[in-house]
C-alpha cells in the first residue's frame, strides 16, 4: 500500500528549516513503512511546505527546484496551511513576517519566486487535498485555504477543506483537542483506510 500510495501530512511534527531537508530525505524510507510523511506546521512558512512538495512536479527544470528522483507525494491534508504567499506576505502578523526572508525580498523584487513557491499558483496540485482550518485561526486566515480549494476545483482538482467553528491554529496538531478528529478522519480517508466523506 505505501509503494501506491504515500500521504504528506501538514502537521504533528516542528522542526527547524534547516532540518527540513534531512526529514524530508528520512520521510521517504519512512512513508514506504507507514504510508505517513509528517512535515512541519507551526510558526513561520512550514505549513506551506506539504502542499509544495505535492505541486514540485508542475516545475521546470529550469526553475532549479526540480530534483532527481522526488518525493512522491500522492495527497496532502494540510492543517491551516498557507497557500497563497503573496497574500499572506501582505499580513502583520509574526508568522507572515516570515515569508519575505524565506524567498529572499518582497514580490516586488522576486516575483518569480512567489510564482514558483506559492501552492494557490501552482494549481491545480494534481492530488487529492484535504484541507482543516480553524475558524478562530488568528495566524493563518481561513481565506488560504478556501483560495486553494476555489482555485482547485476551477482546475478540476480533488479538494475538500473543513472548517472547524471553535477551533484556532494550534488546535489541529493536539490529539486531546476536539478538531482532531476531523484531522484523523481526512489522514485516514487518504490512506484508504475509510469512505471518503465530502466537505
Amino acid at each position: 500500500m505505501a509503494a501506491r500510495f504515500e500521504v504528506a501530512y501538514d502537521a504533528v511534527v516542528k522542526l527547524a528549516p534547516a532540518t527540513n531537508g534531512e526529514r524530508i530525505s528520512y520521510a521517504r524510507e519512512s512513508a514506504q513503512q507507514f504510508c505517513l510523511l509528517r512535515v512541519p506546521s507551526g510558526a513561520g512558512p512550514h505549513p506551506v511546505v506539504a502542499l509544495w512538495l505535492a505541486a514540485r512536479r508542475k516545475l521546470a527544470p529550469s526553475s532549479g527546484l526540480v530534483v532527481p528522483n522526488p518525493l512522491s507525494v500522492a495527497g496532502v491534508v494540510s492543517l491551516a496551511g498557507i497557500a497563497d504567499l503573496r497574500a499572506y506576505a501582505l499580513g502583520t502578523g509574526r508568522g507572515n513576517a516570515s515569508v519575505r526572508p524565506l524567498l529572499g525580498g518582497p514580490v516586488a523584487f522576486v516575483e518569480e519566486r512567489y510564482a514558483l513557491a506559492s501552492p494557490v499558483e501552482l494549481a491545480p496540485l494534481g492530488v487529492p487535498l484535504r484541507l482543516v482550518h480553524g475558524a478562530r485561526d488568528a495566524i493563518v486566515p481561513v481565506a488560504q485555504s478556501e483560495a486553494l480549494v476555489a482555485a482547485e476545483r476551477s482546475g478540476g482538482g480533488d479538494a475538500m477543506l473543513d472548517v472547524l467553528p471553535r477551533a484556532g491554529h494550534f488546535d489541529l496538531i493536539a490529539p486531546f483537542a476536539a478538531a482532531w478528529t476531523a484531522v484523523e478522519r481526512r489522514v485516514l480517508e487518504l490512506a484508504g483506510l475509510v469512505e471518503a466523506e465530502r466537505a
